[in-house]
């Protein structure tokens, strides 16, 4: 019988290529690909661009660096049962505190998000929206890791597909001017790094991917390629959602209008009511394939923290509410507004996600219990990169915590 059950969580948790790859680009593209000609605008897009680059490349390095550690652990553990083990029970709590703020925060986003659309679309209350919205999330995340996957991968092909449609149209469009994306501001290059950190925040998700791909080891080997394979495709459509809409509407104008910076507004108003309904409908979906990264990798966290096995009824369907009630309560209490919610949350995690995946890669390396089917090249695990790593890091969240603090 217990043979049977633990055959049965087992497949509930494997993953394709395909759907671990889908699940990091879902994880990306929720509500930040769709601010992103926004929070770009101030330093224009060729900056905005250089600098996601170079943030993606570290960002790559840091998810590969939790990668290794998982690889070289024998234990199905998740980033805080990482942390816990290599650094000790006060940063195993201290981390997965972090993890249930961010997540909290993106969910509240989406929460309030998903039912602001809904109304828009359809004229339904806000909360009937999100509660709508929550159904099929909160179902997904229930069923696990795998169903995660295979919805991912549906869903982000048919947005992948929307996107490249709204691009060209606007490309296509009479109010598109190529000369508004060559507007750049060099001086303003700092502030558009804690955007582009936040965004890629998804360093957490991978232990989940690695349990995933370890029902053998030419699977496990496949992990680093999945995560590499995600971060560019996320990096693509966070280049080119931003590059479609300058190109509608400069920056100026970006500027001074807080509607204008929101992807599925502009595509609405300038290209057409096809547009609006398109775009819409593609923020929905990113937000949902985002709650299903982020609210499912929490949950493991939960039942990992608390030592629960990841299947069982009762532990599971507690975590299941705490991962869902409380964005509900906090969307509709006004506490936190959409963007004020994401962009804490993104700061503290963007800053800690700095520091984790170094410290941990590098005790696993000394007391890991496993030999790792893969391990990645010295050059990037190299001791100045990694300085640059938690520098940039760091700067990105203190920088973000600090302006806000400034503007209360």
């Amino acid at each position: 019988m217990n043979t049977k059950v633990n055959r049965a969580a087992s497949s509930r948790m494997k993953l394709s290529f395909g759907e671990g790859v889908a699940i990091i680009v879902g994880c990306n593209i929720g509500a930040g690909v769709i601010g992103a000609a926004k929070n770009s605008s101030a330093a224009g897009w060729p900056i905005y661009a250089i600098t996601l680059i170079g943030i993606c490349f570290l960002t790559i390095i840091s998810m590969l660096y939790v990668a290794e550690t998982s690889l070289r652990t024998r234990e199905p553990l998740t980033l805080s049962g990482l942390t816990q083990k290599y650094l000790g029970k006060t940063w195993g709590l201290f981390l997965f505190t972090v993890i249930a703020l961010y997540t909290y925060g993106c969910l509240v986003a989406y929460a309030a998000g998903s039912g602001k659309i809904l109304n828009e679309l359809f004229g339904i209350p806000n909360a009937l929206g999100t509660i709508i919205f929550f159904i099929p999330a909160v179902t997904v995340i229930w069923f696990g890791l795998k169903t995660s996957g295979a919805s991912n991968k549906i869903i982000t092909s048919g947005m992948g597909l929307m996107f490249i449609t709204l691009i060209i149209a606007s490309i296509a469009s009479r109010n598109f001017d190529g000369a508004n994306i060559t507007e750049a501001y060099p001086e303003h290059f700092l502030s558009v790094i804690p955007i582009c950190i936040f965004v890629f925040v998804s360093q957490f998700i991978v232990p989940e991917l690695a349990r995933g791909f370890s029902h053998d080891k030419k699977s496990a080997a496949r992990l680093p390629k999945a995560i590499i394979a995600g971060m560019i495709i996320s990096c693509i459509l966070l280049l080119l959602v931003p590059f479609a809409v300058i190109g509608l509407i400069p920056i100026s104008r970006i500027a001074s209008d807080p509607d204008a910076g929101v992807a599925t507004l502009v595509w609405g108003r300038e290209i057409g009511s096809w547009a609006f309904l398109f775009a819409n409908f593609v923020a929905l979906m990113g937000m949902m394939t985002s709650f299903w990264a982020i609210g499912g990798t929490y949950l493991s966290n939960i039942m990992d923290q608390f030592k629960q096995k990841e299947f069982d009824m009762r532990p599971r369907l507690i975590g299941t509410l705490a991962v869902a009630i409380p964005p509900f309560i906090f969307a509709y209490t006004s506490v936190l507004g959409f963007n004020t919610a994401l962009d804490l949350a993104g700061a503290l995690a963007g800053l800690v996600m700095g520091i984790i995946p170094v410290a941990i890669l590098r005790k696993s390396r000394k007391t890991g219990n496993k030999e790792p089917e893969w391990t990645i090249n010295n050059f990037f695990a190299h001791p100045i990169l990694q300085i640059i790593l938690i520098t940039v890091f760091i700067y990105g969240g203190i920088s973000y915590i600090f302006s806000f603090i400034a503007g209360l």
